[in-house]
């Protein structure tokens, strides 16, 4: 094995636990009560989320008002909750950015563009989703299991190949 070999495996593996380690962290102080009595960001998050997914929703017709994490729309109410308000796929990205071995230039760049990318196709996620029960609401269940749960995780997965690809864009150049 040569010297760089040995060296990528030990950055890999690095990156690795740091991002692993990061995840564990975020998931403690969005999960413990402790640290929610102090800020309970994801309680801010769910709701800043529903008060912008409201104004969508208004603005293509459908009335809805919201209180906190709550939408209320003709005929049902939506519960915006950790894993459907897109916090989750911020910390994986997050934390995949901040492991990665670049340049704070970099992270820092990769972390405002990927996260501000992140919410607004979130937002459109949960207006849709808003759409669907309201005007189609057979179908809501199946497109909030199926189809809208795992469209995050893919976003944050390939803004971050993405962010990948605009490094090594950069070292190239």
């Amino acid at each position: 094995m040569t010297k760089n070999a040995a060296l990528d495996k030990k950055t890999i593996i690095r990156f690795i636990l740091v991002y692993l380690a990061l995840i564990g962290a975020m998931e403690i102080f969005l999960g413990l009560h402790f640290f929610q009595r102090i800020i309970d960001l994801n309680g801010i998050y769910s709701s800043t989320t529903a008060w912008f997914s409201a104004k969508l929703l208004t603005a293509v017709g459908i009335d809805v008002w919201h209180k906190g994490p709550l939408l209320h729309l003709p005929g049902r109410t939506l519960r915006i909750a950790f894993g459907c308000n897109g916090l989750e796929a911020v910390v994986i990205y997050g934390s995949a950015v901040l492991a990665f071995p670049a340049s704070w230039k970099y992270k820092i760049k990769g972390l405002v563009y990927g996260l501000v990318s992140m919410q607004l196709l979130n937002l459109i996620r949960i207006a849709a989703l808003g759409y669907t029960a309201v005007h189609f609401p057979k179908w809501f269940d199946y497109v909030h299991y199926y189809v809208a749960q795992g469209l995050m995780i893919a976003v944050a997965l390939g803004i971050f190949v993405f962010w990948l690809r605009g490094i090594e864009s950069a070292k190239a150049s």
